[in-house]
């Protein structure tokens, strides 16, 4: 994620206008920005919510084990034990991530629809009276 990131700013700042560029030019520029951050947040799931979810997974996937492994199991009963208390914690990770990646979802598509389009549309109007 944090690789995405910085690879993305750095092709960003690549991309920077000139100070003696025309006015069409800067408009272009700006609507290209927009543009981009419109697809980040509208992506928001791939780059920024789903390689933490992965982690998270992967160690508690590694936290059972290794707690199943330090434990000896006697017997069914144990087993069931083990069993269950890997079903409610499962259960709780899955619950805690998904309202969170959720509510982090709705917020960046917010913003896209109540702030990034109608910054778009004045970009691209403002081009058209360009033209």
């Amino acid at each position: 994620m944090g690789a995405f990131f910085l690879l993305d700013r750095f092709i960003q700042r690549r991309k920077q206008p000139v100070t003696n560029d025309s006015l069409q030019a800067c408009i272009q520029n700006s609507l290209l920005e927009v543009n981009h951050q419109i697809w980040l947040l509208k992506n928001v799931f791939w780059w920024y919510l789903l390689p933490p979810s992965i982690g998270f997974g992967a160690f508690f996937a590694q936290m059972f084990w290794q707690m199943f492994r330090a434990f000896p199991i006697h017997g069914l009963a144990d087993m069931i034990v083990m069993g269950i208390v890997f079903v409610v914690m499962g259960v709780i990770f899955t619950i805690t991530d998904t309202f969170t990646n959720r509510r982090v979802y709705r917020i960046n598509q917010r913003a896209v629809r109540e702030q990034l389009t109608p910054h778009q549309q004045e970009l691209e109007a403002l081009l058209a009276s360009l033209k």
